[in-house]
């Protein structure tokens, strides 16, 4: 089952490690999910961390590196395999409004659910 992980989640799951994004992170990191990012996401998730926790350059590298080589980065470019995913977590409301539509769209709390 192909995940896609937005910025969000990454980023509440590295700044709150003990929070609800990091355990859907944990469990989407997991059989049977196929745990994706987009490149502008992670792009967006150093910007940010950089940006909010400036003193913690090295662990912030290190949550990176750690989740690159967990997932499957998704050029900017690469559409084919998006229309293959089947689940989309966020925690962006505008986006999880749209939860009618496909893939389907999950919050955190839905997903621990799921």
């Amino acid at each position: 089952m192909i995940l896609l992980i937005d910025t969000d989640i990454l980023l509440r799951a590295a700044l709150f490690p003990t929070g609800e994004a990091a355990a859907a992170l944990k469990k989407g990191l997991a059989a049977p999910f196929r745990p994706h990012v987009r490149e502008t996401a992670l792009a967006e998730l150093r910007r940010l961390l950089t940006e909010l926790c400036p003193d913690a350059r090295e662990e912030t590298e290190a949550f990176l590196s750690v989740l690159t080589e967990t997932v499957t980065v998704l050029p900017e470019a690469e559409t084919a395999l998006e229309d293959s995913v089947n689940l989309f977590l966020t925690g962006d409301g505008e986006t999880l409004s749209l939860s009618e539509k496909e893939p389907r769209i999950l919050s955190a709390a839905e997903f621990l659910r799921f």
